[in-house]
């Protein structure tokens, strides 16, 4: 189990270090700031993982016990949304959206004909 421990506008993996002895070069503190889009994934077939994507081209996933905990995860987070590439609205409820919802409400079809 991670812990997530939101202080001082930065995330911090609690003591579910564990989960990083597989990983190399992370360190378990990034920057609210840093965050440039939230993805809803799947983990073990459910929908109760996010993907944070940062502004030093990094990438962190975080699987979570419930999809409670990761709404309640996602609204701790800025509202950053998926990004602005999509022609989404930057907001929380469109980081909780599952891959066919995000491509049913975004423009990427338009983007495609032209």
């Amino acid at each position: 189990m991670v812990e997530l421990v939101m202080a001082n506008s930065q995330i911090q993996i609690g003591p579910g270090i564990y989960v990083l002895r597989y990983c190399e070069s992370l360190h378990g503190r990034w920057n609210l700031q840093e965050i440039r889009a939230v993805f809803l994934r799947r983990h073990l077939l459910q929908n109760i993982a996010l993907e944070l994507f940062l502004a030093t081209r990094t990438a962190i996933m975080f699987a979570f016990e419930n999809q409670e905990t990761v709404r309640n995860v996602v609204y701790q987070l800025p509202r950053v949304g998926v990004g602005v590439k999509y022609g989404l609205p930057q907001s929380r409820k469109t980081s909780l959206m599952t891959p066919r919802q995000l491509f049913k409400h975004s423009d990427m079809c338009l983007k495609w004909q032209k």
